[in-house]
């Protein structure tokens, strides 16, 4: 798990779920706003009364949305939200696969064995400079700028003086 930055504009969501509660809510309300109900595929668990499809009026702009759905789903790409409507999760879950084995089985079909490790590594993404660091830096830089300056005009006048000292002896 890692945390997004602050200034992704991420929310800190009260419970687990919000976020995919805010996504099924602008999926249903684009769904219902094009096709005028809901797929009976689409199960909400949102509190709003939906019309449930038993027959859609195929035209293209209904074809292109469900199709655009389907492979914004299927093949992971990012499902267009109108705005900053559904703003992520400031705690983003990540994970690495990796291949264990080449072992087949004998069996007619396919699967996959997946494997949880007990252990969870948190990234948590700090900025390393505050406002209040800046200035620091900024001050810091600036008093050695002036100190070195203002040695080096004492230097210039210990300098003169003695040249003009050296100068009134001679004579």
């Amino acid at each position: 798990m890692k945390r997004r930055s602050d200034k992704t504009g991420c929310v800190n969501y009260e419970t687990s779920t919000d976020y995919a509660d805010c996504i099924e809510k602008v999926v249903t309300d684009k769904l219902i706003k094009v096709l005028g109900c809901i797929p009976p595929w689409l199960e909400t668990k949102l509190d709003r009364d939906y019309k449930i499809c038993t027959t859609i009026e195929r035209n293209k702009t209904r074809d292109d949305l469900l199709w655009k759905l389907y492979d914004d789903t299927m093949y992971m790409g990012d499902v267009e939200l109108e705005g900053d409507t559904c703003k992520p999760h400031c705690i983003e879950t990540y994970f690495e696969v990796k291949k264990r084995s080449d072992e087949k089985i004998n069996a007619s079909g396919s699967f996959v064995m997946l494997e949880f490790q007990d252990k969870v590594q948190y990234d948590e993404e700090v900025s390393s400079y505050d406002g209040f660091s800046l200035t620091v830096e900024i001050g810091s830089s600036l008093g050695l700028w002036i100190g070195l300056s203002a040695l080096a005009i004492y230097d210039f006048f210990i300098i003169a003086t003695l040249q003009i000292k050296s100068l009134y002896s001679k004579k």
